[in-house]
This record gives C-alpha cells, structure tokens and sequence, in this order.
C-alpha cells in the first residue's frame, strides 16, 4: 500500500480549523477580553469610580450623623462633636453642621488639625449649598467647588435633617478629591506587565491544553485509519477525559462489530456458495443418470426427475430468501401498515399447513380469545413470520409432531408464540439462532435441516421493523417456544379483512 505524505519542501500552512489554533485563539480572546475590562475600569473609569465612591462614602457618613441628631430625645453636643472628629480624621472629610434658627454651630475640625480635615468651604459655599438644598424636594443635594491654584476639587453634600425632638439641621460635608493621575500612571504600568503575562501565559495555557485533548483524538484517528484498511482487531485508546474514554470504548465496539459482520459475510459467502453447489451437483449428477441409465425405464426415470424437481426447489427457496432478506434490510420492500386480525392470520397460515396432518400425522392447534384480535402491522410480513416459525417448528419436530400457535394480551400486548415438542436448541446457542445463515451449530442434528437458513434472520428483521420485542425459550431434547409481541388496535364493529 502507498502511502503519501506531507511534501518536507512545503511549507506547513496554519490549519486554522484545528484544535491548537481554536483554543489559543480563544485563550487570547478571553485574555484580551479580561485585560481590556481592568483597562477600562482601573484606567478609563477611575476618576468617575472615584467620584462615585467618595459621593456614596460621604452621604453613608451624613446619614448617620442624621439619624443620631434626628432620633435622640436628649443630645448630647460634646459627644457629637467627639463623634465628628472622629468621622473627619478616620474619613478626611470635613463636618459643619447648623440649626435652621442658627443657634447652634458645630464643626469637626479646630486649627490644630492637619490640613486636609479643616474647612475647605467658605461662606459662598454654605450660602450656594443652603440655596440649592431649599429648593431640593428631597432636602439632598451635592455639588463640586474647583480649586484651579491647588488643582483640586471638593465633594459638597448638604442635607437638611428634620427632627421632632429639636430645630431642623443642615449638615454640610466637605470631602476632597485628590488627584488619581499618578494612581492611574502606576497601575497603567502594573497592567502594562499583568496585560503581557497574561497573554503568554493564554498562550501557553492554550498550547498545553490543545495537546492535551489533541493527542489522545490523533491516536483515535490513526486507529481509525487502521480500521477503514480493513484491520478489525485495531483497539482505540482513550486519553484523560471522559468523553474521548466514551468514544474510544464506542469505536472499539464498533470494531468488533464490524469484525463480526465480516466474520459473518464470510460465512454467508461460504455456506450460501455449499448450499448452491449441493443441490447444482445433485442436479447435475441425476440429469446424466436420466440421460445415460434411466431415459428407457420410466420408473428409475421419474425417481431421478422427482430427485431434480427437489433440488432445484431448494435452489429456489434459497434464492428466494436471500433476494427477502436483502429487501427488507435495503428498505426497497416497503412496509404497509394497517390493521391486522391476528387471530385469522394465524388461522389462514395454519391452514396451509393441514396437509401434513393426514400426509405425516402433525397436529396444528391455535389457542386464541373467541373476538378477534386486532394488531398495527404488515399483513404480508406477518404472515411470512408465522410461516417461518411453524416451518421451523415442523422441520425439527421428532416423535411428537405437536405445534402449538397462541395468541393472549400480556401486560397491554398482543404476545404471539409458536411451540414445538422437537429437539430443542442448546442453551449456548439461543443468542446465535437469529443470525444470517446460523441454523445451529456444526454438531446440532438441527444442522441437517434442509433450510435455507436465513427463515430466522428474516423473522428477526421483520419484527424489528414492526418495533416488536421477541425471543425463544428452549431446552435441548423438549422442544421450543419462538414468541413476539405486536401492539393491539382497538377497533369495534368493523368487518374483517378479505
């Protein structure tokens, strides 16, 4: 066999389909993705999550200096002013706070604090932020003063609180805003190096995963190759994941099936080949007795032409069975479907088989309800299932010729049997008895029948294409019993087919 292979002068094309590039596009991509999401919110947004931040900061802690001047039936101002500066220093945010009759001030900070705590308003401030909070319906109101000399800016939140116990207040909060942009610079460089790592470090992610999952899939295929050349014994081998463990076990299967079926033809080939040469021999061999012994005496004459008449039957019936069995699984022999009474099938078949009552003393009994028993099927194949089985039947019949047909409901079905009193099957050998061309085995007395050997194979196909479960119970010396079941059809007064 020759083999080609990948010219070592050419260069090797990026197979962009493949498992290595997919995953390490995707890891750059998912990389890419994350990176730019840090970028924007560490970068691009900081200065606005910032703000955001400080803002929510500032009214949680003008909140709670509301609810404790708003609900204390007695206030206590030096521990409110105690409380204030312990909120300024912890949050560098600045506190003034003033009745609405203007009795009462209170600040945060004195001169003694650092800088970044002591008033950063002025009275146009206060003035500003009082107007704007009166004509607030939510009493809440916050605004930004620019410091253009320092280059800052400051947070002004202003609330007017309402009490029942005492004067309304407003609080005013002032917190700077410090500029981000040599926060900003060193995380760009951070991100800078995280952006870089993160990116080789997709990569390689990508290139060991992608070997990973690629190596056990690329012994999959090379078994797989050895298995399109015609080599059946081939064994997958799965890797460390446990959808390739499942796939290699299904097309190890798939192996061995295929190996059986190749197994099988073979022995098709060479039974059906026997069985063609027998009877074409024994055609041979008396048509020259006919021609050379016997043409002059009538008697010897129709004995040799009775002996051609057989074979040339079974040459027929082997032929003929072959051309079914390659119909039904081709799917060329459609099925038809329609209501079928079971009971005058059985019946009708039964009676092409009431010669052999009085030519070899058989007895044919059909067991069955007294109404008819209706069933979805194909009349036609059906018929050719009851043949096959009661055929069976008589061929391995010994002293008692009984066969028995019966028709009963089990568990919601129509169950259909046909047993003998023959010489059974060997237990080893009931799982085979539905394969092509396997009458029994080589030292069975079953294996002297004249049958074709495909009347069971036929059944089993036909049955599968009627969704039908069936089997056989046997014991070797006892007889058998093949059965199938069907699915009824409720139909009430209607006349039965012709």
């Amino acid at each position: 066999m020759v083999k080609t292979g990948p010219d070592p002068g050419k260069k090797k094309k990026i197979d962009t389909k493949g498992l290595k590039f997919k995953l390490t596009l995707y890891f750059l991509l998912f990389a890419v993705a994350l990176m730019a999401v840090l970028w924007l919110l560490q970068i691009a947004f900081m200065d606005a999550y910032y703000e955001t931040a400080m803002k929510r900061q500032v009214q949680r802690l003008v909140d709670t200096v509301s609810r404790t001047y708003a609900y204390s039936p007695e206030l206590d101002v030096d521990q409110l002013c105690l409380d204030l500066w312990e909120l300024s220093y912890e949050n560098d945010t600045y506190f003034y706070l003033e009745t609405a009759d203007g009795l009462l001030r209170i600040t945060s900070s004195t001169e003694a604090d650092r800088p970044g705590r002591m008033f950063i308003g002025g009275t146009m401030e206060i003035a500003k932020a009082r107007e704007l909070i009166m004509a607030s319906p939510e009493k809440k109101v916050h605004f930004y003063v620019e410091n253009a000399r320092q280059d800052t800016r400051t947070l002004v939140y202003v609330t007017l609180t309402e009490s029942t116990y005492r004067e309304d207040l407003f609080i005013y909060a002032f917190a700077p805003l410090y500029p981000v942009d040599s926060t900003v610079q060193i995380l760009a460089q951070q991100l800078f190096l995280v952006t870089a790592a993160s990116l080789m470090l997709a990569v390689l992610l990508a290139l060991w995963l992608s070997g990973r999952l690629s190596r056990p899939l690329i012994r999959i295929r090379d078994s797989a190759e050895q298995l399109a050349q015609g080599e059946y014994s081939v064994c997958f081998q799965g890797g460390n994941y446990t959808e390739i463990d499942e796939l290699a076990r299904t097309l190890t299967h798939a192996a061995q099936e295929l190996s059986k079926s190749e197994d099988l033809q073979r022995d098709l080939l060479a039974n059906v080949s026997h069985d063609l040469r027998t009877p074409l021999t024994m055609v041979k061999s008396y048509a020259e007795l006919v021609r050379d012994i016997s043409g002059e005496n009538p008697e010897k004459r129709n004995m040799h032409l009775g002996v051609i008449i057989e074979e040339a039957d079974r040459l027929d019936e082997l032929v003929g069975d072959i051309l079914t069995l390659s119909k039904i699984q081709s799917g060329v022999d459609a099925m038809e479907m329609a209501s079928v009474d079971m009971k005058e099938l059985a019946d009708h078949v039964l009676s092409t088989f009431r010669v052999l009552e009085e030519l070899d003393e058989f007895r044919f009994e059909l067991e069955a309800p007294e109404a008819p028993v209706w069933v979805r099927g194909d009349a036609r194949r059906l018929s050719q299932v009851l043949h096959n089985l009661i055929t069976n039947a008589v061929r391995y019949s010994t002293t008692d010729k009984t066969v028995r047909v019966t028709l009963r409901e089990v568990n919601g079905l129509i169950r259909v049997t046909v047993a003998d009193r023959g010489i059974g099957i060997p237990a080893e050998e009931l799982e085979r008895i539905w394969d092509r061309y396997q009458r029994a085995s080589k030292q069975s007395t079953r294996a002297l029948s004249k049958g074709s050997g495909l009347g069971l194979s036929i059944t089993k196909e036909i049955l599968q294409l009627h969704g039908s479960d069936f089997g056989v119970e046997s014991r070797e010396g006892e007889g058998s019993c093949f059965w199938f079941t069907l699915e009824p059809e409720n139909i009430v007064d209607r006349a039965k087919p012709v």
